[in-house]
């Protein structure tokens, strides 16, 4: 069964050029262009992994990622993101453990983040 991506980001053509990737290599993918229909998706599509924004419209994504800590929804997440003040960045990454990748950025580079947060987290 192919691990299934939510990709919860305002941009449509980076989410466009996102899905062919991943469709191509095997994994559903889903996405979301704000913070409230992510978390609707994230509820009704449970996702393997979360591609997160952090700036977008209404509620962004450290919002979305509060809420599903308040819910107890363990979801991974890697912060795709232009927008990442170091105080925290430094925060997520040391006590949240989340990955963060700065837009614009290296299709490949995040691929590896996508394969191995799986594989870490579910197996091969």
């Amino acid at each position: 069964m192919s691990k299934k991506i939510l990709m919860i980001d305002d941009e449509e053509d980076l989410i466009f050029i996102l899905s062919i990737r991943l469709k191509s290599l095997g994994y559903d993918f889903i996405s979301a262009l704000n913070g409230t229909e992510g978390i609707d998706k994230i509820k009704k599509e449970n996702p393997d992994l979360i591609l997160l924004d952090i700036l977008m419209p209404g509620i962004d994504g450290y919002e979305v990622e509060r809420r599903l800590r308040e819910e107890k929804i363990n979801i991974p997440i890697i912060f795709v993101t232009a927008m990442v003040d170091a105080e925290k960045k430094h925060e997520y990454i040391r006590k949240l453990g989340y990955k963060i990748i700065i837009k614009p950025f290296n299709t490949e580079e995040l691929i590896k983040k996508i394969c191995s947060e799986l594989e870490s987290r579910y197996g091969k």
